[in-house]
């Protein structure tokens, strides 16, 4: 918080056996978002960004959301990983919240084509909603004034 930088925290799980194959100590606890709160409340300038926040699983997102204006998502994995129709349940959730504006996109995955087209085929989004997930909500977040500008 004293030097600006902001801070990743990875919700949800891992990859399959994640703790047997590589990481003895890897828990699923551990990617609940919940946990972020003590530390939200002792830092409460911190800028915190949830990686593949899903309020399908943890509904607790739109709450840390609406409780602390700093915290930004990303939802980078769930295009691929959900059916089109549970990928737009998703952003239609974020939508309903109000919090379309706290969702930055994640370069998580491959197919960066299929991952475009499911955004914009959210007809529920605006151009300017879908702007500000592609770019507008990150400069914002990471303090880069002008940077969405000169990259148009």
């Amino acid at each position: 918080q004293r030097l600006g930088i902001p801070v990743a925290f990875h919700s949800h799980s891992g990859p399959p056996r994640t703790a047997a194959l590589c990481c003895p100590d890897f828990r699923l606890a551990n990617g609940h978002p919940l946990l972020l709160e003590d530390v939200l409340i002792k830092y409460p300038k911190l800028r915190v960004y949830i990686m593949h926040a899903n309020p399908l699983v943890y509904p607790e997102v739109i709450d840390l959301l609406a409780q602390y204006p700093k915290v930004h998502v990303d939802i980078s994995s769930w295009p691929q990983s959900y059916s089109r129709k549970n990928f737009h349940r998703l952003l239609q959730l974020y939508k309903d919240a109000g919090m379309i504006g706290r969702i930055m996109f994640g370069s998580d995955m491959q197919d960066y084509k299929t991952i475009f087209e499911a955004y914009e085929s959210a007809d529920f989004l605006s151009e300017r909603q879908l702007q500000g997930i592609f770019c507008d909500n990150a400069e914002k977040f990471l303090r880069l004034k002008g940077y969405c500008a000169k990259t148009k």
